[in-house]
């Protein structure tokens, strides 16, 4: 059985759509493809920085045996969404803003697994053209986080055949929402397939760990900043490890590079574990104002 998963933010080796799902797939004996995106003519990898490896620079290339198929970004805006709109309230199928829906077709796929809102939009025409055509595909949305619950996403939901999110509070407001979608929830934390033993290297040193993009919202770099002082004010050996990266747009990136009990580094999906284990308190913050991450549970920090 075919399945083509659609991405257009996400990078072509996102930790969710191709760590937990692609590759557990293949393993299950699924044909597995992934539609990618590219900015500037290349992939990006989980960090966001440009991949410069030649071979992920053609229009198809295969990795740990999924097939990928690429194509060049066009950035979704109001503008787009209504013409997407249109298109699904007249049933027509001519209006996509970039190759997405044309690569995606290609694979003539049984499921249509779409990674976010606006590639839902190409997996929902998709399944009308080939329906069309005396072929019935599934769709599968898979909502990363919890979507705004709006005239867009009610047109795409009634073509949805199964969602799948992140945390369970979320899948109760989708199930509230449309009752008659099933829904299951994948966390995105890794899995821990073997217990290790707790890294004696780090027993005369305290370390507290945060994973994941730092931003004002999720994270805080000054929340950050202000721990790490503290704790060298009352402990020795102290470090402040964050496996991710700071955004760009924060104000304290240099101030967090140049402090010398913080530390910055992007950790690969299969060395997390290991990382972890060296970790005494993980960190976790969430300006939760925001009601898509109040509704959530903490998913991008594992359990230490």
């Amino acid at each position: 059985m075919k399945v083509c998963k659609l991405i257009r933010k996400h990078s072509f080796k996102d930790v969710r759509v191709f760590e937990k799902e692609a590759i557990s797939l293949k393993k299950l004996g699924y044909d597995v493809t992934i539609v990618a995106g590219k900015t500037k003519g290349v992939v990006l990898g989980p960090n966001r920085s440009s991949i410069k490896d030649p071979a992920f620079k053609k229009d198809s290339f295969e990795y740990k045996g999924i097939k990928f198929l690429t194509y060049d970004i066009v950035e979704i805006t109001y503008t787009h969404i209504n013409k997407m709109i249109k298109a699904l309230e007249t049933n027509t199928q001519n209006y996509f803003p970039d190759k997405l829906y044309e690569k995606a077709l290609s694979t003539n796929a049984d499921i249509y697994h779409a990674h976010e809102l606006h590639t839902l939009y190409e997996a929902v025409q998709i399944k009308r053209t080939l329906r069309k055509k005396g072929k019935n595909v599934k769709v599968i949305f898979d909502a990363h986080e919890l979507e705004a619950n709006s005239k867009f996403l009610t047109l795409l939901m009634k073509e949805v055949d199964h969602l799948i999110t992140v945390s369970d509070s979320i899948k109760e407001i989708y199930q509230k929402r449309y009752p008659n979608v099933p829904i299951t929830v994948i966390y995105n934390t890794p899995s821990y397939q073997e217990e290790l033993q707790k890294d004696k290297t780090y027993k005369n040193s305290f370390v507290i760990a945060y994973e994941g993009v730092v931003t004002y919202q999720k994270g805080d770099p000054r929340k950050i900043i202000e721990i790490a002082n503290l704790c060298n004010k009352s402990m020795k050996n102290f470090s402040f490890e964050i496996f991710g990266r700071i955004h760009p747009t924060m104000k304290e990136r240099n101030l967090i590079s140049q402090h010398p009990s913080i530390n910055c580094k992007w950790i690969d999906y299969h060395n997390l574990p290991t990382e972890l284990n060296k970790v005494h308190v993980g960190y976790i913050y969430f300006d939760t104002s925001n009601a898509n991450r109040n509704m959530r549970c903490p998913i991008s920090f594992s359990v230490i």
